[in-house]
C-alpha cells in the first residue's frame, strides 16, 4: 500500500512524483508508454532532439521557469526575427503581430525536463496502461497491464477524457463533464522539417508562416542552438488528413519558401492517432479547460486530476502541467 499512485509519466505526473518523493511520501508512477515524457516527445534526428510535442515556454510563466531553474536546465530565446509569409490565393510577406512576452525553448528539448525528474523518482513502471481505477479499503486500486497498484490516493496526469472511462463509480455528471474536455494537441500533427542550413535567415525571413491552403496551417523556426539542427516545424490539423501528407508538406514548402526549401528529413507525428493521449472526444469544449470541477477531488477525495488541461493558470501549456501538479502536492 503506497501513499500515492501517479498515473502518467508526463510532465505533470513526474513533477507530482518528484515533489511527493521529496516530502517523504511513498510513490509509484505507472505509464502506458515505453518512455517517459508523455506529450513532451523529443526523438533525436541526426543526434539532436526535435520537439514533436510542446515547443515553447513564455517569460510570463512562473511555475515552469522556477522548475527549470531548480533542475538547472537552461532555455534560449525563440527565433522569430525577420519577415513572415502568409499564403492564401498568393503569397504576402510582412510582419505578423508579436506577443510582448518573450517565448523561449528548452535546451535539449521539452522532454529533457521529464527525463531529469524521472532520474529522481525511484518507482516508475513503464508499459503499464491503466484499465481500471476502483475503490478498496483505505484507498484506491489502479489496475494496469503490468499488475495492480494500491494507494491511499491517486493523481492522474492524463487528459480527463481518458480517465473517465476507467472509473465505473464516477458520478454521472462528473463523468460526462470529464468526457467533454478536449485533449490539448489531440487534433493536430506536428511536422519537423530538417535542413542542411537555415536558408530562411539568409533572406531576412523569420521562418514563420501561415496558410489557408495547407496542409500546414502554421510554420515556425525550430532550430537548435547555433542552428543545430536547422529546422522548421508545422502544425497540421486533423481535418487535413494523412494521405500523401509528406508530399503535400514538401509542395507547400516550395510554394511558400522557394526552391531552397527542400528538407533532408521530414518527421511526422499525428497526435490524434496516439491511443494513450487521445480519445474520440478529443475535440471537446475548449471552455472546459481549467474548469473548477476538474480541480475538485473525486472518489471521496482520493483521486485528483493533474494534467495540463486542468490548470486554471496555463491550461494546455508545460507551465500548466507543472502548476497544477505542484498545487495539488502542496495542499497535501
Amino acid at each position: 500500500m503506497r501513499d500515492v499512485v501517479v498515473i502518467g509519466a508526463g510532465l505533470s505526473g513526474l513533477t507530482a512524483a518528484w515533489e511527493l518523493t521529496r516530502s517523504g511520501r511513498s510513490v509509484q508512477v505507472v505509464e502506458a508508454r515505453d518512455r517517459t515524457g508523455g506529450r513532451a516527445h523529443c526523438p533525436k534526428v541526426n543526434g539532436h532532439p526535435v520537439d514533436l510535442g510542446p515547443t515553447w515556454v513564455w517569460d510570463s510563466e512562473r511555475s515552469i521557469h522556477r522548475l527549470l531553474r531548480t533542475l538547472d536546465i537552461p532555455t534560449f530565446a525563440h527565433f522569430d526575427d525577420g519577415l513572415d509569409v502568409y499564403e492564401s490565393d498568393g503569397l504576402q510577406r510582412g510582419r505578423f503581430p508579436r506577443s510582448t512576452v518573450l517565448s523561449r525553448r528548452i535546451v535539449g528539448g521539452a522532454a529533457r525536463v521529464a527525463a531529469t525528474l524521472a532520474q529522481q523518482v525511484d518507482a516508475i513502471q513503464l508499459n503499464a496502461p491503466v484499465r481500471v481505477i476502483e475503490p478498496i479499503k483505505e484507498g484506491l486500486r489502479v489496475v494496469t497491464d503490468a499488475g495492480h497498484f494500491d494507494a491511499h490516493q491517486v493523481l492522474a496526469g492524463l487528459p480527463p477524457s481518458l480517465v473517465a472511462p476507467m472509473i465505473s463509480e464516477l458520478d454521472p455528471e462528473r463523468a460526462q463533464l470529464w468526457s467533454r474536455v478536449p485533449v490539448w494537441m489531440g487534433d493536430i500533427a506536428k511536422v519537423a522539417l530538417v535542413f542542411d542550413r537555415p536558408f530562411w535567415k539568409d533572406h531576412g525571413w523569420s521562418g514563420r508562416g501561415a496558410s489557408s491552403r495547407g496542409p500546414m496551417s502554421e510554420i515556425h523556426d525550430m532550430s537548435g542552438l547555433d542552428d543545430t539542427p536547422a529546422c522548421l516545424f508545422g502544425f497540421v490539423p486533423e481535418s487535413a488528413g494523412l494521405d500523401a501528407l509528406e508530399d503535400r508538406v514538401r509542395d507547400q514548402l516550395l510554394r511558400m519558401f522557394g526552391p531552397e526549401a527542400v528538407p533532408t528529413q521530414v518527421v511526422l507525428h499525428p497526435w490524434w492517432r496516439e491511443p494513450f493521449t487521445t480519445t474520440p472526444q478529443h475535440r471537446g469544449d475548449l471552455r472546459l479547460f481549467g474548469h473548477a470541477v476538474l480541480r475538485a477531488p473525486a472518489l471521496s477525495g482520493r483521486l485528483q486530476l493533474i494534467s495540463c488541461e486542468t490548470s486554471g493558470v496555463s491550461p494546455g501549456h508545460l507551465d500548466g502541467a507543472v502548476e497544477r501538479a505542484q498545487a495539488v502536492c502542496s495542499a497535501r
